[in-house]
């Protein structure tokens, strides 16, 4: 048969049908192991703009890591609850940082944390507010599913691609060894 040209023994066909399926599952699950790193503002950094233009099209995950990057003394980072960051107020803050480069991990998948300067009149327009999703390798649930649908989505492709991958590998090895 005309497969077989590629085995030199079953056993090489029915050893590439074995591991090719682990290598491409350990490809799955190091899709999200990579955490971002997000430049707070981009090249204007943490400075008086306008952050809901800035987190429009993002999609933070949990282990990403905000990095604010500011004059130390003429700002800070301050996060705050919901509350807080509609009344631009720091006094009652989760976090506060002030040394000019602050980099903060996202943590709580299905989660959103609020930042502001406390700086008086900084606020508005220094506040911005990150809603964090599941990291990539995290296996969707229920409630993700609920909360954000494209996401999950998104995730089920990446299974179902895996699957076909997997089905595939192993009927190649068949023909190839028949």
């Amino acid at each position: 048969m005309a497969f077989s040209s590629g085995c030199r023994s079953s056993w090489s066909c029915w050893a590439l049908a074995c591991i090719m399926p682990m290598v491409m599952m350990m490809m799955r699950a190091w899709e999200g192991a990579w955490a971002m790193t997000w430049a707070v503002g981009d090249s204007a950094g943490w400075a008086p703009i306008e952050y809901d233009s800035w987190t429009k099209d993002k999609a933070f995950r949990e282990g990403d890591i905000l990095y604010f990057e500011y004059n130390q003394g003429a700002h800070d980072v301050v996060e705050v609850s919901k509350d807080d960051y509609d009344a631009c107020q720091g006094g009652n803050a989760t976090n506060r940082w002030i040394n000019g480069n602050t980099s903060v991990t996202l943590v709580g998948s299905t989660s959103t944390h609020y930042f502001i300067c406390s700086f008086l009149g900084h606020c508005p327009p220094m506040r911005l507010v990150v809603h964090v999703l599941p990291s990539l390798s995290d296996p969707p649930a229920n409630t993700t599913m609920s909360i954000h649908a494209n996401h999950s989505l998104k995730l089920k492709s990446s299974y179902v691609e895996t699957f076909f991958a997997l089905m595939a590998t192993y009927l190649f090895a068949y023909l190839a060894s028949h």
